[in-house]
């Protein structure tokens, strides 16, 4: 930038006025007029002209200087910026406000196993799987009328027609002329997806396991003694869905006998370490009576410090009257048992008697008719 000074002579300011500055210092610093740098010089003040010309050859070579060193800065940027934008992990598309793809880096290119140049003008929604077409559509739709950035799961698809799963972070930004564009992230999730369908498996079968069961699991933070259990606790205990009670609410449904139980069983684990497995009265948050059965141990961190205590609740009620009910049954078949074993001795010690064909009325007539004969 330049401005007039004194006698209309252009005044340098900025970076130029800086080099300008530089240049006459160093001219005074290395220069010595001479005559025969004055005589080849038809002007008034040849010494003068001769100063300006030095100054602006050094100044020349200063700005040369700069701009190396600018070129040499632009191509280490470039570098990072092919490292950065490039070979980053996720795609990076830029779209126009009509879904034309305007950019795209390498990683995002082989996402869609597309070379980078033939991507350029492409329509992106090509590459989104037919099923998700509209969601596509209304999403880029609200993006552009909100300006408000997005995400949005996807199927995209290749160019051999194998789908992908497909996480979208969409954003607005400014393109050529200062046209609206849209700057898309996209990665990969085909891995994440079968790890999540693999852990809703498992957790789908360790519900029906606990269910089966009547199993379910808890947890209490340390020290803050903060109370977390399973959904199936909610089922066994009659809590609605989802509700989690404070530690002490939780205590309180088992009776004072079995509190005690409880209470003195957590406090030794959570000092010392010490499992417990119990057997114990509760009351539902119903006030329907259950046999339970507490399992729970201590959860160290890695030098050993109890940060938490860990578990399982089982309704045991019906085991518990199974129980009863063989018990029970077992005491009548052994009453039984002993009726039998007093009557067989009754009749053992009975078929002791001498056996006699001739009853004991007939035998003793037959005598006294005998005697008389």
């Amino acid at each position: 930038m330049t401005i007039k000074g004194n006698f209309g002579k252009p005044k340098l300011t900025g970076q130029l006025g800086v080099l300008r500055q530089m240049a006459e210092k160093i001219v005074s610093e290395t220069v010595v007029a001479t005559p025969q740098n004055l005589r080849v010089l038809p002007l008034a003040d040849p010494q003068r002209v001769l100063h300006d010309l030095q100054v602006h050859q050094i100044e020349l070579e200063l700005q040369n200087e700069e701009l190396r060193r600018a070129q040499d800065a632009l191509e280490i940027s470039r570098e990072r910026y092919f490292d950065l934008y490039d070979l980053a992990p996720a795609g990076y598309f830029t779209l126009s406000e009509h879904g034309l793809i305007l950019e795209a880096n390498l990683t995002g290119a082989n996402l869609l196993d597309v070379m980078r140049g033939a991507l350029i003008k492409q329509p992106f929604g090509r590459f989104v799987f037919s099923e998700d077409a509209d969601k596509y559509y209304l999403h880029c739709k609200q993006l552009f009328k909100t300006g408000v950035a997005h995400s949005l799961e996807v199927r995209l698809i290749r160019q051999d027609g194998d789908p992908f799963s497909a996480w979208l972070e969409t954003a607005i930004g400014s393109g050529v002329g200062g046209e609206r564009s849209c700057r898309v992230v996209v990665s990969d999730i085909t891995e994440r997806k079968v790890i999540e369908e693999k852990l809703r498996h498992s957790l789908s079968l360790l519900q029906n396991a606990g269910k089966m069961a009547q199993l379910g699991g808890w947890t209490i933070k340390l020290p803050g003694h903060e109370l977390n259990w399973s959904d199936e606790m909610c089922v066994l205990l009659d809590f609605p869905k989802g509700t989690v009670p404070s530690l002490p609410e939780a205590l309180a449904l088992y009776p004072r006998a079995a509190y005690e139980i409880i209470a003195e069983a957590l406090k030794g684990c959570e000092r010392n370490g010490t499992p417990f497995d119990c057997e114990l009265e509760i009351f539902t948050a119903t006030r329907r009576p259950l046999n339970a059965r507490v399992i729970g141990q201590a959860v160290r961190d890695a030098v050993g410090n109890i940060i938490a205590i860990e578990g399982a609740f089982q309704d045991i009620t019906e085991g518990k009257k199974s129980e009863k009910t063989r018990s029970c049954a077992n005491r009548k078949k052994w009453k039984r048992s002993g009726r039998s074993r007093v009557g067989s001795r009754m009749t053992s010690t009975i078929s002791l008697a001498p056996f006699s064909a001739t009853p004991i009325w007939l035998a003793r007539t037959q005598d006294r008719i005998g005697r008389r004969w």
